[in-house]
């Protein structure tokens, strides 16, 4: 009887939830939200994911990075949100993931283009990434001649590059003697 007589003192502890929404408090983290607009393809999301919900891979066929979130996996830990260059992930409010049928339902892809080495044109990179970066230097207030000599370096692949470099440096020992 005393635990009757404390529960109709106390306020109700319980909601209403399927019909009123459950309000959570702030710094909550719920369901990672995509803005597909924002991504740069850079894959730091998918480093980040401690529980491999997220994957970025190249589809070098049609030219394009594939960049996949499995709600299934997810664990709302909130590494891609603090990862994230561009912020083209957040933590929404959301925490109930459920689906009728199919638990693919609980996947969304997105795709951006790829970008081609002038080199040996072989893939290496996202176009949003190379215009992210690009603008970057733009910014930083280098005159035109760096900002073309360093872009010339960005639109080579890491082999070219390296292999610039030590052609580069080859060239350079051979001029010393």
């Amino acid at each position: 009887m005393k635990i009757l007589e404390f529960a109709k003192k106390e306020k109700m502890v319980t909601n209403n939830f399927p019909v009123v929404p459950y309000e959570v408090t702030d710094g909550f983290r719920g369901k990672p939200e995509y803005s597909y607009e924002k991504c740069l393809g850079c894959g730091a999301c998918a480093v980040a994911c401690p529980s491999n919900a997220l994957s970025v891979t190249k589809d070098e066929e049609r030219g394009l990075s594939v960049w996949k979130i499995d709600y299934n996996r997810c664990i709302f830990c909130g590494r891609c949100d603090e990862v994230c260059p561009p912020e083209s992930i957040s933590l929404s409010k959301e925490s109930v993931m459920c689906v009728l049928f199919n638990k693919e339902d609980l996947t969304v892809t997105g795709e951006t283009k790829l970008r081609r080495c002038d080199s040996c044109n072989r893939y290496y990179s996202t176009e949003r990434l190379y215009n992210y970066v690009y603008c970057k230097l733009a910014s930083a207030g280098w005159g035109k001649d760096v900002i073309e000599q360093k872009a010339k370096h960005l639109r080579s692949c890491p082999e070219c590059r390296r292999e610039q470099a030590i052609n580069n440096y080859v060239n350079q020992m051979t001029k010393r003697g």
